[in-house]
């Protein structure tokens, strides 16, 4: 199932001055993804056959050449239809015309047979051809993470299904993916439990010293219990947290300000083993913390807030 909407693109034929929004979006796309030149903006009026020309920079280990794309917007999505071989009329022609290297079809919807039967005539003649069909799109765009170009250009697509998928992906900080582990069972937490209540963060104080002498994340309930019962001595406390609470963002960074200000007062203690397992915890969350908060996190943010500070 497509996760982009192309309908929220407006169509061509607005006389609102949204018309030329999916010219906008090529642009952006080509540019922004594909990381191509443009060399001949999208504007009003008569275009000459083409929407967009643009230049692709390949660099080889020996050697580099340009070539140059006639981009042909274009947007079907309002009506569904395919674009079809009258559309696109004079292919040849216009290329010559624009002295380019190829042709590449920008379009909402798919080619129709016709169309397409007549761009596989050019490439049997040795002409470059390329089509980019909504699907293409789609996949170009949320492999390359534009996610700025998909929250401008389709927002309700973006609250409704991109947004919801980012949020259980990490977010690209490190090398490579860090996993957080149980110290009981070893399950990675922040693939199994990040989003259910069922893991924590621990933190165990010596009330006699004010010093925090370990932390951990864990599961809930077996793996928890099993710690307390070996970790939990006399004269120790622990408080603990929710996974789930410490990546809404607001929160993590509220923790982060908290920690400096108890190292900085001298309120509270931790001595080095302690500290250091700390530090790995937070930043292996900060692979989901890191990102603007969706709607289920601002309603449990705003249910944390009613609670007492005590609790």
């Amino acid at each position: 199932m497509a996760l982009l909407d192309f309908k929220e693109i407006p169509p061509a034929n607005t006389g609102n001055g949204d018309q030329d929004s999916f010219e906008l979006f090529a642009r952006e796309f080509f540019s922004e993804v594909l990381h191509f030149e443009i060399v001949s903006e999208p504007n009003r009026g008569a275009d000459d056959g083409k929407d967009l020309i643009a230049v692709e920079h390949q660099f080889g280990a020996l050697s580099s050449a340009d070539f140059k794309w006639l981009i042909s917007c274009k947007h079907k999505a309002h009506s569904g239809q395919a674009v079809n071989s009258v559309d696109e009329e004079n292919i040849s022609d216009r290329m010559e015309q624009h002295s380019v290297d190829g042709f590449i079809g920008f379009y909402s919807t798919l080619p129709s047979s016709g169309l397409n039967n007549k761009l596989d005539a050019f490439k049997k003649k040795g002409r470059k051809i390329e089509i980019f069909s909504n699907e293409r799109i789609e996949t170009e765009l949320i492999k390359a993470k534009k996610n700025g170009i998909i929250k401008r250009f389709f927002p309700e697509s973006y609250k409704k299904e991109l947004a919801k998928t980012r949020k259980n992906e990490p977010s690209i900080i490190f090398d490579k993916y860090e996993p957080l582990l149980c110290e009981y069972c070893g399950k990675d937490l922040l693939k199994e439990h990040l989003h259910d209540n069922k893991a924590i963060i621990v933190l165990l104080e010596n009330l006699n010293s004010n010093e925090y002498v370990d932390a951990y994340a864990c599961c809930k309930g077996h793996c928890d219990k099993a710690l307390t019962a070996v970790k939990r001595k006399n004269g120790l406390i622990d408080e603990w947290e929710d996974i789930s609470d410490w990546v809404i963002p607001s929160i993590f960074i509220r923790k982060e300000m908290a920690l400096l200000n108890q190292l900085y007062s001298g309120s509270i203690k931790y001595n080095k083993e302690t500290f250091e397992k700390l530090k790995h915890i937070i930043l292996k969350l900060s692979q989901f913390a890191l990102r603007e908060e969706d709607d289920e996190q601002r309603q449990r943010l705003i249910s944390l807030s009613t609670l007492p500070e005590w609790l």
